[in-house]
């Protein structure tokens, strides 16, 4: 018993002090304790952002691809279309300047060539190329780099040599005191019949210097040559717009975009492996 007292004493005095540790700190650890809620929205931003579950990005992705899907140009069967992206960042929207799936099947047209212009390309990491070329090879295109700073620089691209141009929403903030510079330079380099789209969020919109209302008349985009064909805003809070060259005379009447709606299992194909 006198054992078993002096082992008591002996416990007692070694964990009485850390218990009084333990009382002390547990204020402190509950008070400064992340709240769950905003724990788990931090994992949400930290891990669903721009992906699958992230509801806000997936009605974009859905809402792009849908209108773009419509405003694709017609070409010869199997002919090969060369497409260019002015400040690209990830290529989320490479998959949307190919035919849809009817058209794959029918052997109508492919997207041959994908071009990546721009300051993002001068300064992107290596795993942002790689994403990017991943994108591209993902529709069967052969992607071409090049950087761009400069705004007196021409592009080494040929004239007349694209069919589609893209400026995906946050180029335009991007592109800064260029934009006056690229927008002839994309007027150079698109052929004819070349089409440039514009995925604008209410900053971009800014930027371009006029009203969707009222046609951009007396925008970037006016005053550069171009004249707006189309436009839809959706309610995820983008507008998708569709220029030519003004001068171009339009020979057939552009199919509305207003009804279309994306089949989801294909815009699963578009997106496969995106993370």
């Amino acid at each position: 018993m006198e054992n078993d007292n002096m082992l008591w004493k002996y416990r007692r005095r070694h964990w009485v002090p850390l218990l009084a540790l333990y009382t002390l700190a547990l204020p402190a650890f509950v008070l400064h304790r992340t709240p769950p809620r905003a724990s788990a929205s931090r994992v949400r931003q930290r891990f669903f952002q721009n992906t699958w579950a992230d509801k806000d990005y997936m009605d974009r992705q859905f809402f792009v691809a849908g209108t773009l899907h419509v405003l694709l140009p017609k070409a010869k069967p199997n002919s090969g279309l060369t497409a260019l992206e002015l400040e690209p960042t990830d290529g989320r929207y490479i998959g949307f300047l190919r035919p849809g799936a009817e058209e794959v099947a029918k052997k109508k047209w492919y997207l041959d060539e994908y071009i990546a212009v721009g300051r993002t390309v001068f300064e992107a990491e290596t795993d942002q190329v790689k994403k990017l070329k991943k994108e591209a090879n993902a529709q069967g295109a052969k992607p071409r780099f090049q950087g761009w700073v400069n705004p007196s620089e021409r592009w080494q691209v040929d004239k007349g040599s694209v069919d589609m141009a893209l400026l995906s929403d946050g180029a335009m903030e991007r592109l800064g005191s260029r934009r006056e510079a690229a927008l002839m330079e994309l007027r150079r380099v698109l052929k004819p019949s070349g089409r440039l789209y514009a995925v604008a969020s209410n900053e971009d919109a800014k930027a371009f210097k006029g009203d969707w209302a009222d046609g951009m008349k007396g925008s970037v985009f006016d005053q550069a040559g171009f004249e707006l064909v189309a436009a839809k805003q959706g309610e995820c809070g983008l507008t998708v717009g569709y220029w030519r060259k003004k001068g171009i005379r339009k020979k057939k009447k552009i199919r509305e975009a207003k009804a279309f709606a994306v089949n989801p299992k294909e815009l699963n194909a578009l997106l496969e492996g995106d993370d």
